[in-house]
């Protein structure tokens, strides 16, 4: 009898133990499978090696299979793994994702790179996409020329790495940062690189060529010492006795760099009074300000627009010592920068080359 009560204790062991190896087995065999199929390879594209893709891509699969449960993977090592797994999955070189974001861009303001294509590329990727969501996050996402290629659905995961594809498909720098917030939360969002500390010394308008417009044409600002009449159209003239200038886009003459700001700015002239009575603006604080009028309220009666009360960004320090600027596009947000999420300070962020970076940054608000 002792004989067979052991023999039936030892079944139920055996059972006990399939059932244990099923439910630990059964997620590692399974996979997460954030990569696109194999119809949906990389191809080679100027700049970047397919046998270089590829390696990226099998790496990847050889990871799809690992449990990311913190007490199997220690934290820094899932962050590495998440960071690959973005790093794939931002495929802003692909052609279907460098067409796909090229078509975004308003014809008014195309050329190189600036916060205008930024903002359209956040206003009609949030209405092209359809939220899904999986409960996976970062764990479970598509490649930005996947999502193009079976429809632009997903969760927040999935529409960070799409949008930050996007905007370095047409030259911006973009990150995918992971956070924690007071409300909701650990959340997930694009973030847009602004500049840095030079840029921040940088004023857009450049105050030697804005003195010496006012020299030479002195009599044109005796009335309007700002200019904002002036700068305001593209064209016109001005005339005192015998003297007369005949100008085209005057505005564009006293910038640094007028191929980037002045077709921005001259959608909103109310941007161009701000530069010209704050001529100190720097570059960071242009591009909230262009943010702040942008998604204004537009009064019709009158023509004008009011900006928003605040918008917020972020700076955080590099081991250099330097300081960058970077604001959130996240897809639950009224307009970009929006500060109704409280940030705690501490986030990771990822990159499109598969590293990933643990920051404290600082949120300000203009």
């Amino acid at each position: 009898m002792s004989s067979h009560r052991s023999d039936i204790l030892a079944l139920i062991v055996a059972v006990g133990v399939v059932i244990v190896m099923a439910v630990v087995v059964k997620p590692i065999l399974s996979g997460d499978n954030i990569l696109p199929s194999a119809a949906d390879k990389p191809v080679q594209t100027t700049g970047v090696p397919a046998e270089q893709t590829q390696a990226v891509v099998s790496d990847m699969t050889k990871v799809e299979i690992k449990n990311y449960s913190s007490y199997v993977i220690p934290k820094s090592e899932q962050k590495a793994i998440i960071g690959r797994y973005v790093g794939a999955a931002m495929d802003y070189y692909q052609p279907a994702t460098r067409e796909y974001a090229a078509r975004y861009i308003s014809g008014k303001i195309s050329g190189e790179f600036n916060i205008g294509q930024a903002c359209d590329l956040w206003d009609k990727a949030r209405g092209d996409w359809n939220y899904e969501s999986d409960g996976k996050e970062l764990l479970d996402i598509s490649s930005a020329s996947s999502l193009i290629n079976h429809g632009l659905r997903g969760d927040t995961a999935d529409f960070s790495v799409f949008l930050a594809s996007l905007l370095k498909a047409i030259g911006g720098q973009a990150r995918v940062k992971t956070d924690q917030t007071i409300n909701a939360g650990s959340i997930t969002y694009p973030e847009i690189y602004l500049g840095n500390s030079a840029d921040m010394a940088t004023t857009v308008i450049d105050p030697a060529k804005l003195s010496a417009l006012k020299s030479t044409y002195s009599y044109a600002f005796t009335n309007d010492p700002y200019g904002r009449n002036i700068f305001r159209f593209e064209s016109g003239e001005i005339c005192s006795g015998d003297n007369c200038w005949f100008y085209v886009r005057p505005f564009e003459q006293i910038l640094r760099e007028p191929e980037i700001y002045a077709d921005i700015c001259y959608q909103y002239p109310e941007l161009i009074d701000y530069l010209l009575m704050y001529p100190e603006t720097n570059v960071v604080e242009f591009q909230v300000m262009y943010i702040r009028y942008r998604y204004g309220n537009y009064h019709p009666y009158s023509g004008t627009t009011s900006p928003l009360r605040s918008v917020a960004y972020s700076y955080e320090f590099e081991n250099n010592g330097d300081k960058t600027y970077w604001m959130r596009l996240g897809y639950y947000d009224r307009f970009p920068g929006d500060s109704k999420g409280t940030e705690s300070g501490y986030a990771t962020a990822f990159y499109s080359d598969g590293s990933y970076k643990d920051l404290k940054f600082t949120m300000c608000t203009v």
